[in-house]
């Protein structure tokens, strides 16, 4: 895992703005017909070598960010990323702040880890030495004073144990593939009585 830098900042309770988030975002591919792909290229230009493709029909791409011309989106596959062009993706409705930061999967290295954000202000945490997943309830969010709501930290809570979650919109490397994400994560938990777990990670959007 790539150690990304944090600047711990004051946080307060403020309102999650309810206006569309921009990006990172999901899409789905259209206007592509059916016996044909939408091609996925190394950098974005229409010649640039080909890395993968994506289905006519395929839906919940992420979406990072666009090229300055905005004709290209860099778009974040299983293993790796790359651009594929505009006009053919159409941006899902309804994408606020608060939605996004409810469909994330997180998940990082030293140990293998990851949590998952689950429906009714669930937050589900496993790594590779736990005997199975923890299910932890959100019981508050503090969002940075910002149009973006970033930084944010959100408090969950599994009985007498409690844990936090630092959210970060930047770009994060997982140091093992070629895919790049637009979200990086600390985790700090209360691991034994005497001693706080600090895990840093990336996050994609998706189910």
């Amino acid at each position: 895992m790539k150690h990304v830098v944090w600047i711990f900042l004051a946080f307060f309770a403020v309102p999650v703005f309810a206006q569309e988030w921009e990006l990172p975002a999901l899409y789905d591919v259209s206007g592509v017909v059916a016996n044909d792909v939408l091609n996925v290229r190394e950098a974005p230009t229409g010649s640039a070598p080909i890395v993968s493709s994506l289905r006519p029909n395929q839906t919940d791409i992420e979406v990072l960010h666009l090229s300055d011309d905005q004709r290209w989106a860099r778009v974040a596959l299983d293993e790796i990323s790359g651009w594929a062009s505009v006009s053919f993706l159409t941006r899902q409705p309804g994408q606020t702040h608060d939605q996004i930061t409810r469909n994330m999967i997180c998940s990082g290295t030293e140990p293998f880890w990851g949590l998952a954000f689950l429906p009714n202000s669930i937050v589900e945490y496993d790594d590779i030495i736990a005997d199975g997943p923890t299910q932890m309830t959100e019981v508050r969010r503090n969002v940075a004073a910002s149009r973006q709501s970033f930084p944010l930290v959100i408090q969950v809570q599994n009985g007498d144990k409690s844990a936090e979650i630092i959210l970060t919109r930047q770009y994060c490397s997982d140091g093992m593939s070629d895919r790049d994400y637009g979200f990086a994560a600390l985790f700090i938990s209360d691991h034994t009585p005497y001693e706080r777990r600090v895990l840093e990670g990336c996050c994609r959007l998706g189910n």
